[in-house]
């Protein structure tokens, strides 16, 4: 339950209650740990017992040696990078999946992760996926379609009408022109607008200067109804 220390000619002693250190009371194997012992020199140790057991309630061991080996100073941990190495001032362990050399202990690839470290993901910076902690490469990535960023917006739109100017057509787009094109999103310009049909100066009813008003100036005057001149 503690520590004893020696420092006198008639050494020490010490009594344990085994209610009240139940360490004290053997296991299913019949032993029971006497205690731990270090020394920085070649020595000896004497002990002795007085303890209980089923058949005899009270049982003596008297003058029992432990004998000290030579002071070790070095690694003395199997599993150390440095183990059985003189004068070590602690054991050397290598990294996590790793040899002493550094080298992975498993490594299919060959590129210097272990494989237990190793992080599947999209590699290409230019993906909108990209993973920049990614050491290898599992075909998931995603790009940006010709013309627009990660999100679907336009890289280049001038003139803010959500089409991007690569794909902006240019024509006439005034309705009343007559070179008015559906299909074009930019104004260029280049709009013809129909000019008003001239009146006779004699019969002013006499669209097509027949010489009499009949239908088919009806149907012209009818034909451009509404439309506007300049």
């Amino acid at each position: 339950g503690g520590g004893l220390q020696v420092d006198a000619p008639l050494g020490g002693a010490i009594f344990v209650v085994p209610g009240d250190q139940p360490a004290a009371i053997s296991g299913a194997d019949g032993r029971v740990l006497l205690g731990q012992f270090t020394s920085n020199a070649p020595s000896s140790l004497t002990l002795s017992l007085h303890y209980l057991t089923a058949s005899a309630p009270s049982q003596d061991a008297f003058d029992l040696s432990l004998d000290f080996p030579s002071v070790w100073s070095g690694c003395a941990d199997a599993l150390a990078c440095n183990f059985n190495a003189a004068d070590a001032e602690s054991c050397i362990y290598a990294l996590p999946n790793m040899d002493c050399g550094g080298i992975c202990l498993h490594d299919v690839d060959n590129d210097g992760i272990c494989d237990e470290n190793e992080i599947s993901g999209c590699t290409y910076a230019s993906a909108c996926n990209y993973d920049a902690a990614a050491t290898d490469e599992n075909g998931t990535c995603t790009f940006a379609a010709p013309h627009l960023d990660c999100n679907g917006d336009c890289l280049v739109d001038a003139n803010e009408n959500s089409i991007c100017d690569h794909n902006e057509t240019w024509g006439c787009t005034y309705t009343q022109a007559a070179n008015f094109n559906a299909s074009s999103t930019i104004d260029d310009g280049s709009c013809v607008l129909a000019s008003c049909i001239p009146l006779s100066e004699t019969c002013a009813a006499d669209i097509d200067e027949s010489g009499y008003v009949s239908m088919s100036d009806l149907l012209i005057f009818l034909s451009v109804y509404q439309n506007w001149c300049e």
